[in-house]
Protein backbone atom coordinates (compact mmCIF):
# COMPACT_ATOMS: atom_id res chain seq x y z
CA UNK A 1 0.00 0.00 0.00
CA UNK A 2 2.74 2.27 0.78
CA UNK A 3 4.19 1.57 -2.66
CA UNK A 4 1.23 2.79 -4.42
CA UNK A 5 0.48 5.80 -2.62
CA UNK A 6 4.57 6.97 -2.69
CA UNK A 7 4.05 6.17 -6.72
CA UNK A 8 0.59 7.86 -7.06
CA UNK A 9 2.71 11.02 -5.09
CA UNK A 10 5.18 10.99 -7.80
CA UNK A 11 3.32 11.13 -10.45
CA UNK A 12 1.04 13.73 -9.24
CA UNK A 13 4.14 16.01 -8.23
CA UNK A 14 5.66 15.21 -12.05
CA UNK A 15 2.91 16.22 -13.64
CA UNK A 16 2.34 19.17 -11.15
CA UNK A 17 6.22 20.40 -11.65
CA UNK A 18 7.01 19.67 -15.31
CA UNK A 19 6.08 23.06 -16.44
CA UNK A 20 7.81 24.89 -14.05
CA UNK A 21 11.29 23.03 -13.98
CA UNK A 22 14.73 23.95 -15.16
CA UNK A 23 16.80 22.20 -17.03
CA UNK A 24 19.33 21.70 -14.37
CA UNK A 25 16.36 21.12 -11.95
CA UNK A 26 14.80 18.92 -14.35
CA UNK A 27 17.99 16.63 -15.44
CA UNK A 28 18.56 16.10 -11.68
CA UNK A 29 15.18 14.92 -10.78
CA UNK A 30 15.38 12.51 -13.54
CA UNK A 31 18.46 11.08 -12.56
CA UNK A 32 17.79 10.70 -9.01
CA UNK A 33 14.39 9.61 -9.52
CA UNK A 34 15.71 7.11 -12.35
CA UNK A 35 18.73 5.66 -10.09
CA UNK A 36 16.19 5.51 -7.29
CA UNK A 37 13.87 2.89 -8.99
CA UNK A 38 17.22 1.64 -10.85
CA UNK A 39 18.53 0.61 -7.05
CA UNK A 40 15.12 -1.07 -6.03
CA UNK A 41 15.75 -3.97 -8.60
CA UNK A 42 12.50 -5.53 -9.40
CA UNK A 43 10.10 -3.63 -7.39
CA UNK A 44 11.34 0.15 -9.21
CA UNK A 45 10.62 -0.96 -12.72
CA UNK A 46 7.61 0.39 -12.84
CA UNK A 47 8.64 3.38 -11.34
CA UNK A 48 11.75 3.31 -13.79
CA UNK A 49 9.45 3.00 -16.78
CA UNK A 50 7.54 6.20 -15.31
CA UNK A 51 11.12 7.66 -15.29
CA UNK A 52 11.78 7.29 -18.42
CA UNK A 53 8.51 8.36 -19.96
CA UNK A 54 8.44 11.53 -18.15
CA UNK A 55 12.10 12.69 -18.83
CA UNK A 56 12.58 11.31 -22.72
CA UNK A 57 11.62 13.33 -25.59
CA UNK A 58 9.11 11.15 -27.57
CA UNK A 59 11.22 9.79 -29.90
CA UNK A 60 13.85 8.56 -27.84
CA UNK A 61 10.93 6.31 -26.04
CA UNK A 62 10.28 5.35 -29.31
CA UNK A 63 13.74 4.14 -30.02
CA UNK A 64 14.36 2.99 -26.04
CA UNK A 65 13.50 -1.03 -27.47
CA UNK A 66 15.94 -1.04 -30.22
CA UNK A 67 18.41 0.88 -27.54
CA UNK A 68 18.14 -1.99 -25.00
CA UNK A 69 18.00 -4.75 -27.26
CA UNK A 70 21.63 -3.96 -29.03
CA UNK A 71 23.28 -7.14 -28.85
CA UNK A 72 26.36 -7.27 -26.36
CA UNK A 73 24.91 -3.99 -24.52
CA UNK A 74 25.18 -5.15 -20.53
CA UNK A 75 24.42 -1.47 -19.22
CA UNK A 76 21.43 0.17 -18.54
CA UNK A 77 20.65 2.36 -21.09
CA UNK A 78 19.33 5.55 -19.17
CA UNK A 79 22.72 5.04 -17.13
CA UNK A 80 25.35 3.82 -19.14
CA UNK A 81 26.62 1.51 -16.49
CA UNK A 82 26.02 -2.33 -15.50
CA UNK A 83 25.35 -1.38 -11.96
CA UNK A 84 25.08 1.76 -9.76
CA UNK A 85 27.39 3.01 -7.27
CA UNK A 86 25.64 4.06 -3.75
CA UNK A 87 26.81 7.71 -4.02
CA UNK A 88 24.63 7.82 -7.13
CA UNK A 89 21.51 8.02 -5.16
CA UNK A 90 22.68 11.01 -3.48
CA UNK A 91 24.76 13.03 -5.21
CA UNK A 92 23.43 14.28 -9.15
CA UNK A 93 24.66 17.38 -10.55
CA UNK A 94 24.65 18.96 -13.61
CA UNK A 95 27.63 20.86 -15.28
CA UNK A 96 28.95 22.49 -18.59
CA UNK A 97 25.05 23.36 -19.18
CA UNK A 98 24.57 24.78 -22.42
CA UNK A 99 21.19 26.40 -23.22
CA UNK A 100 22.27 27.69 -27.07
CA UNK A 101 23.41 23.83 -27.98
CA UNK A 102 20.56 21.88 -25.94
CA UNK A 103 23.12 20.25 -24.08
CA UNK A 104 24.63 19.05 -20.44
CA UNK A 105 26.66 17.13 -18.77
CA UNK A 106 25.12 14.90 -15.57
CA UNK A 107 27.50 13.62 -12.91
CA UNK A 108 26.17 11.15 -10.86
CA UNK A 109 28.41 10.01 -7.53
CA UNK A 110 31.35 11.76 -5.96
CA UNK A 111 35.14 10.95 -5.83
CA UNK A 112 36.00 7.77 -7.54
CA UNK A 113 32.32 6.96 -7.98
CA UNK A 114 31.71 9.69 -10.01
CA UNK A 115 30.02 8.44 -13.57
CA UNK A 116 29.52 11.82 -16.44
CA UNK A 117 26.43 11.20 -18.67
CA UNK A 118 26.29 14.16 -21.65
CA UNK A 119 22.96 14.97 -22.46
CA UNK A 120 21.17 16.61 -25.21
CA UNK A 121 17.50 17.53 -24.21
CA UNK A 122 15.01 19.83 -26.04
CA UNK A 123 12.56 22.01 -25.25
CA UNK A 124 8.83 22.16 -25.33
CA UNK A 125 5.43 23.29 -23.60
CA UNK A 126 5.52 20.45 -21.70
CA UNK A 127 9.02 21.41 -19.82
CA UNK A 128 12.49 20.05 -20.91
CA UNK A 129 12.82 16.42 -22.25
CA UNK A 130 16.18 14.53 -22.67
CA UNK A 131 16.54 13.73 -26.48
CA UNK A 132 20.31 12.13 -26.37
CA UNK A 133 22.22 10.29 -23.56
CA UNK A 134 25.88 9.69 -24.33
CA UNK A 135 28.88 9.08 -21.95
CA UNK A 136 30.23 11.86 -21.54
CA UNK A 137 34.43 10.48 -22.72
CA UNK A 138 32.49 9.40 -26.14
CA UNK A 139 31.77 12.86 -27.30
Amino acid sequence: MRIVVAFIGLVFTVLVNAKEQTPNKFLVSCFRDYVAAFSSGKSGKKTAEVVRLRCLSKKLNEQWQSLVSVDNLDADAFLLAQDFQDSWKTEQKVKNLNPTRLTADVVLGKGSEEHCIHINYETSASGPKISKIQDCSAR
